[in-house]
């Protein structure tokens, strides 16, 4: 089995820069070490109860019973399948906040009881960090590149992000994996095939995350040279519209959702959301096998106070000035903001040839960057998603000695960090690492491998 696990390493880690055998098996122990206490300490998390998790679902039980989620609120009498102990505010709409067409696909595991779909998911977690870790790995042309990638991935489970992540049960790194497996067949192959899988998998990240759909905008800019790639995700989510227009639940879970948004931004925005009086919830000492007490009492003795941060704009500005930013002036900022943008970027890429990497990382940060200008409070878990973009960036620069770098890097550690010392530590490196993929991608020639040439798109 050693001779296995060695033989597949040097498999996985095969270039033709040669790494000292004693270097190459020390790092291989270090991180291994890191990652078996990073397991451990979530394993310790997870039986604190991940509260989010269960409202996800809740959420895919009411929709597989034909029951509309988004404004569902359990009261005495109803089955306890649909309990959940954080849905109980004075709020007419649900804290139930995922898509439709996610919950669908927890529908064959939903029903699961609580206590193993919970370590289910736990489990799912490091599934998605190993898919992130493989499939940018094996982009990788050099060892070294290789190691860089291995040790931010292990790093990255000691950020705040990936922490909270786990407590809560939360669902953005399965969002960050099927980023890198599209990343890895769009760069990888140019068969009709894998096209066909990356454009289906576009459109699930879509329809599970509909701000996703700005990461088609570099490939649209560039049309021509990725008609088909286009036109497959685009015909993928004609079927589903097909599908949604033709089932009456289905158009009604929609509009459901679309109506729960819209009340979940007037919360966020403290903009008079729908009240109404709802049952009390009566605590359970056991949730389909969920040990609630015990929960509470390893909640209470490994107590520590919460170091998440929102980075959202809207936040910013508010705990600069003490009152909201209207509405109106946040989407024009983001949209002013996406513009200069997306022509820096089109001024920039016209004079080479069409680099699907620095378009998928582009695209990707116009992602994040659409995120950072949400009306909805976003907290540190959903930075984990930074994980794909930041390692597939070290894995196409052409040295390690750029401000590009450097400043991913200082933001990966400001994740880290926990020191009050720095205010805000978190959201400063999550902008330094949305500044440092900026400049990546405008100084292509600089800082990622292409090759420049006169030719104009």
């Amino acid at each position: 089995m050693v001779k296995k696990i060695s033989t597949w390493l040097r498999k996985i880690l095969r270039s033709d820069r040669i790494i000292p055998a004693p270097i190459l098996w020390f790092n291989i122990f270090l991180f291994s070490v890191l990652l078996i206490y990073s397991v451990y300490r979530d394993i310790q998390l997870e039986k604190q109860y991940p509260g989010d998790l269960r409202n996800r679902q809740v959420g895919a039980r009411l929709i597989k019973d034909g029951k509309l989620p988004y404004f569902y609120k359990w009261k005495q009498g109803d089955d306890i399948r649909y309990y959940d102990p954080n849905n109980a505010d004075s709020f007419k709409v649900s804290i139930i906040t995922a898509t439709p067409f996610f919950h669908r696909i927890l529908e064959p595991v939903c029903n699961l009881p609580f206590s193993v779909f919970s370590k289910l998911w736990l489990l799912l977690q490091y599934i998605c960090l190993f898919i992130i870790l493989l499939t940018i790995v094996l982009l990788c042309k050099t060892t070294f590149n290789k190691l860089i990638v291995l040790n931010i991935g292990i790093a990255f489970t000691y950020t705040e992000a990936w922490i909270m992540n786990a407590r809560y049960g939360q669902i953005y790194l399965l969002f960050a994996a099927i980023f890198s497996i599209i990343a890895y067949l769009l760069i990888k192959y140019k068969q009709v095939v894998p096209l066909l899988l990356a454009g289906l998998l576009i459109a699930s990240f879509i329809l599970m995350r509909p701000i996703a759909v700005v990461m088609m905008i570099p490939f649209l800019l560039f049309f021509k040279k990725n008609v088909r790639l286009l036109l497959f995700t685009a015909l993928f989510g004609l079927a589903y519209g097909i599908f949604i227009m033709a089932y009456p639940f289905e158009k009604s879970l929609w509009k459901d959702y679309s109506d729960g948004l819209a009340e979940q931004v007037k919360i966020h925005q403290n903009q008079n959301p729908s009240l109404q009086k709802n049952d009390k919830i009566i605590p359970l000492h056991n949730l389909e096998g969920f040990n609630m007490d015990k929960a509470n009492m390893l909640s209470l003795n490994n107590y520590q106070a919460n170091k998440s941060e929102n980075g959202n704009v809207f936040h910013l500005y508010y705990l600069y000035k003490g009152r909201f930013m209207p509405l109106y002036i946040l989407n024009s900022l983001w949209g002013i903001t996406m513009l200069i943008c997306c022509i820096y970027y089109y001024m920039v890429s016209r004079r080479y040839p069409f680099n699907i990497e620095a378009a998928l990382i582009f695209g990707y940060t116009l992602y994040m960057l659409t995120e950072i200008f949400s009306p909805i409070h976003r907290h540190q878990y959903n930075t984990v998603q930074w994980l794909p973009a930041l390692i597939l960036t070290f894995t196409f620069m052409r040295s390690f000695n750029n401000t590009a770098f450097w400043l991913m890097m200082a933001g990966l550690i400001l994740n880290i960090s926990n020191t009050h010392l720095l205010p805000m530590r978190h959201t400063i490196g999550e902008f330094l690492i949305l500044f440092g993929l900026l400049l990546a991608v405008y100084k292509q020639t600089a800082i990622l491998n292409v090759r420049q040439n006169n030719s104009v798109e």
